[in-house]
């Protein structure tokens, strides 16, 4: 699990959702990927904090060959430009990001805004579900000036993820089935 906004009770958090660490941060390794997740909200992260060295050394002592980051609120989000929480968003991404390239991260999974939605940027897979309903068509118009592919769904969604021999498969999709999107990272020999 990670840590969101609304998780305020985190002994019953920690109790419900025990980590390997104890710790709200954490990595795991599942086939051929590996998971890092972050803890954005609840301790101080910045070059040099305690998460931030071991994000570093996460990333870059893995061997898997697939990369993922998961954190509770997106780096990159086609719905949040002009809020207070844009400038948080704005500032952890420019922490963020470079360590995330320079580490090989091919998919950040997020939550906290209420939609699907896919940007891709930099090399960088960035998928947000929240399964929300609300319409954010203006803003997406707006996005797909500034970006090469983004993706935005503000329906009611679920996504699986499924990995083999050569590639991990995001599809997302609508209650009833239909493939909303995919997302396809390939996975080096």
């Amino acid at each position: 699990p990670v840590i969101g906004n609304h998780d305020c009770d985190l002994t019953l958090f920690k109790t419900l959702f025990p980590t390997p660490s104890g710790k709200l941060y954490y990595s795991f390794d599942w086939g051929k990927a590996h998971f890092t997740v972050l803890d954005l909200f609840n301790s101080r992260f910045c070059p040099g904090s305690r998460q931030y060295v071991w994000l570093v050394k996460d990333l870059s002592t893995t061997d898997q060959p697939l990369k993922i980051v998961c954190s509770h609120p997106p780096l990159r989000s086609l719905t949040s430009a002009g809020n207070a929480y844009c400038l948080t968003q704005q500032r952890m991404r420019s922490i963020l990001e470079p360590v995330l390239r320079e580490h090989g991260v091919d998919l950040v999974l997020s939550g906290h805004e209420h939609s699907y939605q896919h940007v891709h940027c930099s090399g960088i897979s960035y998928v947000t579900s929240a399964g929300g309903t609300v319409s954010f068509s203006l803003l997406l118009k707006k996005f797909r000036k500034l970006t090469g592919h983004c993706r935005l769904v503000t329906e009611p969604h679920y996504f699986l993820i499924t990995v083999d021999q050569d590639r991990l498969l995001l599809q997302a999709k609508h209650l009833q089935g239909r493939i909303i999107d995919k997302v396809i990272v390939s996975i080096a020999p």
